[in-house]
């Protein structure tokens, strides 16, 4: 939260990927972790490059990140992983959002 009250995106990205390679070890599946180091990075290091600076809130972002940390820290698999789940549809949808809808100058 600190880095997003700051608006250091470096350092808030890196809090960020942190944050899911946590939540990934918690699976203690190395074949799922491994799979997804290779997805997400990317994927994290193109959005950062395609987000809008002016319109994007890094504050409102970590907010959403909340509830799942809450429930993780309290013990709450069930909670946990219903946002987790709803964490991952707001993302998709945000990047079809992008992708149809959006205007974009990529020069």
């Amino acid at each position: 939260m600190d880095a997003a009250r700051a608006i250091d995106l470096q350092r808030y990205v890196q809090n960020g990927l942190e944050g899911h390679r946590t939540v990934w070890r918690i699976s203690e599946n190395e074949y799922l972790e491994s799979s997804l180091e290779r997805i997400v990075l990317p994927s994290c290091s193109a959005q950062c490059a395609l987000t809008d600076r002016d319109t994007f809130s890094l504050l409102e972002d970590a907010q959403t990140h909340m509830p799942l940390m809450t429930a993780l820290e309290s013990g709450q698999s069930a909670v946990a992983r219903a946002q987790l789940l709803k964490g991952m549809d707001d993302w998709l949808e945000g990047v079809r959002t992008f992708a149809l809808e959006g205007e974009h100058d990529y020069r």
